[in-house]
């Protein structure tokens, strides 16, 4: 597991209060370190979670077939893996009723099965 961001910035003591540069700044200083995590490990599947992330993997990485909005076929450097890209729990997470744990639930059949695929593939 890693994250996009692998840094911050608070106020020293205890508190909370972020004192971060502007979130642009911060992901384009961290995007390196993810791409960077991604080839050092070579996985065959990537699952990534929040709206912040989707764009940053997918300027960095070829994106080779879409099977739904959540789930392609995709290469860094040539290695390909599956990515499941998905909003973050939080997202619409008022109620269990929410459609979004069945997307979830899909996604990651889709793409398991995607990478056991292009494993396969890869020989």
């Amino acid at each position: 597991m890693a994250n996009l961001l692998l840094c911050s910035a608070v106020a020293g003591g205890t508190g909370t209060q972020s004192l971060g540069t502007r979130l642009t700044v911060m992901k384009n200083n961290c995007r390196p370190h993810l791409l960077a995590t991604i080839r050092l490990l070579e996985p065959t599947l990537v699952i990534s979670q929040g709206s912040a992330v989707r764009p940053e993997i997918a300027r960095s990485v070829a994106i080779e077939r879409r099977h739904s909005n959540e789930v392609c076929a995709a290469r860094l450097d040539g290695r390909p893996f599956a990515w499941v890209a998905l909003h973050h729990p939080a997202f619409h997470w008022d109620w269990l009723a929410r459609p979004y744990l069945n997307t979830v639930a899909d996604a990651m059949h889709r793409g398991r099965a995607l990478a056991l695929e292009l494993a396969d593939a890869a020989g």
